[in-house]
This record gives C-alpha cells, structure tokens and sequence, in this order.
C-alpha cells in the first residue's frame, strides 16, 4: 500500500517542454474550491476547470488534482483556462474518505515537511491525535515538527513537560509558542525557512494566528472555541486548503482544522513499525505475529508495564490499532 501511496500520477516534469506550445504555461495549484481550482503562474492567480480526460483517470484519489501540484494550463477556448496536464509529485499527504473506504483525498502534494500544530489548552493538548500525524508523516516520508500553541496558558511547568516528555525522547522537533506575547515564532520560523510544509491540527489551535504572526498582512480570520464530543475546540475558520507564501522560498499549506484524522494506507499488522518505541522492543516476543496487546510473553507489554514504553503513547498505539482495517481492499 506503501508503494502504491508513491506512485505519482503525473508527467516527469523534466519532459515538459514549454517552448513546444507557447499557449501552455506551468502552474502551480494554491486553493481548490469544487470544481474551482487556483493556479499561480508566473505570480499571478489564474482560476481553472481540469479536463475530463484528468478527471476519467483512476489513480485511487477522489481528487485527481491538489493543493501544491504543478500543473500545466492552456486556453480552453471558452475565455478560460484548463488544466491540461499533472506534473509528477514528489510527495502526498493522504486521508481517506469517509464514503468511498477505498478511495483516498489528497490533502496536499509536493509538501516535504507536517507541522503539528497542537495546542496546550482551548482545546486541551490531545496526545492521540498528535500520534496518528506522526504516524501519517511517517507513512507518507515527511519530516514532523510538533508546534504546541497557546504556550501561554501553561499553568503548571512540570504537567506540560511531562505530557511532551515521550516526544522529546523520541527526539521529535518540537516548538512551544505564543502568538500573544510572540514567543517561540522566531524558532518557527527557522523550521519553515525555504521548505514546502503542511499545517493540520484540531480546530481551534492556532493555526491561522500562527499564520498571521509569521506574515503580517494575510488576515486570515481566528475563529472561537465550541464544543463537539465534550472535547472544546475552534470553529472552522478555514474551509479549504490553501498554498500560501511567507517569502519566495518558503511556502506552507494551510489546511482547514479537523475533528478526528483517520489513517490512510495502513494495516494493523504494519503499525508497530511506526512507533519507534516499540517497534525497538518487539523483536524480543515470543510470537512474531503478537498484535502487542495481551498476548502472553509480549515485550511490548512487559516495556510498558516497567515504564520503558510511555503509557500515553502505548494508548494511542491501542486505539489506533482498532481503527485500522485489518487488510486494505483495492480500488
């Protein structure tokens, strides 16, 4: 499933040539509104329909087209402009869909790095979901960095180092800010600097004021805290994904603030590997098929139980385990 995640669609991009046809030009795709899509050439922001012919390919996606995609444009002899060809990716971020189990969206494309970005409090630090985006990262070969919000609202020092404690031991990037009193934004800043990153996160952590303190200017609106499964989290301030630029060489996709994240291209037989804790331990069970659970003489177990796995995360091991599917059908 792994290899079918990196199998990009698209044209190599080395045998796009736009001296063959002065009326193509090379895009890149910043927002995707139904069957909207904005594609920036040359600095200016050209809307688009795709062709059919794109549309009619089955590539395993409900969305044959994405956020950060280079892609070629012509006229379409209508006053507009159509998207003719998909350039190939070098990466993915995936979800699946929720209706068709099979299928997968494209959340952005061409990314290299997922910032986390999670808040301490309003809503509340959620170490589950900030373990299945590692795990994304992981799957899908992008660089994590944690980004925890609303530093701010830290109370009491040790319970917020004790919560972050298992990730700095896993050497994860971590950074702690503050858009009201502008802490940790510098540090950010250096973790963003000339790359291609994705933000995702629970609504409501911060993501848009983030984005306003790094570049000034983009009024991206800050929506308020409500309740859904007695968990407080924000409004949906941003409705879709968009490609924004901080300068020339750096660029993030802001992706609209999500409620669960659900793993793509995944099996439970294959999630030990991408807990680094316990896939460590593993080797020393007594049955190479053992799920890590209650089977008898398991050394993930007996890790956990001594302290050597943290508790929190072995929990999310667990329920993440349940979610995934057994096997994965193909489309």
């Amino acid at each position: 499933m792994q290899e079918s995640e990196r199998a990009w669609l698209g044209t190599p991009q080395e045998e796009y040539r736009s001296d063959d046809d002065v009326s193509e030009l090379l895009g890149l795709v910043t927002s995707v509104h139904g069957s909207l899509y904005v594609v920036e050439v040359g600095g200016e922001s050209t809307e688009c329909h795709i062709r059919e012919s794109l549309k009619d390919q089955e590539t395993g996606f409900v969305n044959p087209v994405a956020v950060g995609d280079r892609v070629v444009i012509a006229e379409d002899g209508a006053g507009g402009f159509a998207i003719e060809e998909l350039l190939e990716r070098d990466s993915i971020l995936t979800r699946p869909t929720s209706f068709k189990g099979y299928l997968r969206q494209i959340v952005a494309a061409n990314v290299g790095q997922l910032l986390i970005v999670a808040s301490w409090r309003e809503p509340a630090f959620w170490p589950e979901l900030v373990d299945r985006y590692l795990v994304t990262a992981d799957v899908h070969e992008l660089d994590p960095v944690i980004c925890v919000t609303k530093g701010d609202l830290i109370e009491d020092a040790e319970e917020f180092e004790t919560s972050l404690a298992p990730y700095h031991d896993l050497d994860y990037p971590i950074v702690v800010t503050s858009t009201t009193m502008g802490d940790g934004m510098d540090e950010l800043r250096g973790h963003l600097a000339g790359k291609s990153t994705v933000l995702s996160g629970l609504s409501g952590t911060g993501k848009s004021s983030l984005l306003n303190s790094l570049k000034p200017g983009l009024g991206l609106k800050v929506g308020e805290i409500s309740t859904w499964r007695g968990r407080d989290q924000g409004r949906h301030t941003t409705t879709r994904a968009t490609l924004l630029r901080i300068d020339e060489e750096t660029t993030v996709v802001d992706t609209p603030g999500i409620r669960e994240w659900g793993l793509s291209g995944l099996t439970r037989p294959e999630l030990w590997h991408f807990f680094p804790e316990i896939e460590r331990v593993a080797g020393g069970g007594k049955f190479t098929d053992c799920r890590h659970f209650a089977e008898p003489e398991c050394a993930v177990v007996a890790a956990t139980e001594a302290g050597e796995i943290d508790g929190e995360r072995y929990y999310s091991y667990t329920v993440i385990y349940e979610s995934l599917p057994e096997s994965i059908t193909t489309w």
